[in-house]
């Protein structure tokens, strides 16, 4: 789990600490103007970072997942903070029974309405929801991204015994929204995905 608490139940079932220090407000501010700034979206930046950087309780994942979306979706800073007011996602499925509480809910909320917008579209959402799953039960040291190129059960168009050239596309678009980091070039590239995500993306396959 990624958090601030340090209770033995947190730790229950098997889960690991992951600690990652919190921004200062600065930081978190800064962290998003970069990140618009640096993708050429400085526009949708607005008066709404500020009530966004607190409602995120300025950690860093969550933080990542509404830059990721803010970028690739072309929503204002206020936009997603509506969207994160709002809370209805219609994917609670995908969390666990008893989340943690505190710091686990500002990114368990960012990274629903993420995988909302990836899944909404229906010719993405099978790969997507698959995809997701196999990545939260391989190794979090990051496993080779060869297992997508002939995998008939990660597609829906290739079968086992020919490479699917657009096999990948799942991953990049959940690069593209911070909820997998793709490492290396695309012969040797390695694919890894948050602990925090793993729960979420093993309940995707149910």
């Amino acid at each position: 789990a990624t958090a601030r608490r340090r209770d033995t139940l947190l730790f229950a079932s098997g889960r690991q600490r992951v600690d990652v220090d919190v921004f200062s407000h600065s930081e978190a501010r800064s962290y998003i103007t970069n990140r618009l700034m640096s993708s050429g979206v400085a526009h949708l930046l607005d008066d709404g970072i500020d009530e966004l950087i607190e409602a995120l309780g300025c950690l860093p994942l969550a933080l990542s997942h509404a830059s990721s979306y803010i970028v690739t979706q072309r929503v204002p800073v206020s936009r997603y903070m509506q969207l994160f007011q709002t809370g209805n996602f219609g994917l609670d499925w995908l969390l666990p029974e008893d989340p943690d509480q505190g710091d686990q809910c500002p990114i368990s909320a960012t990274l629903l309405i993420s995988l909302k917008i990836l899944m909404d579209d229906p010719l993405e959402r099978i790969t997507i929801q698959k995809s997701v799953a196999v990545a939260s039960v391989l190794s979090p040291s990051g496993f080779p991204a060869l297992i997508w190129d002939k995998s008939s059960a990660l597609s829906v168009s290739a079968s086992s015994s020919e490479c699917n050239p657009n096999a990948r596309k799942p991953l990049i678009l959940l690069s593209q929204h911070s909820l997998v980091t793709l490492e290396g070039d695309h012969t040797n590239m390695l694919v890894r995905m948050h602990s925090t995500h793993c729960e979420s993306g093993k309940r995707a396959s149910y």
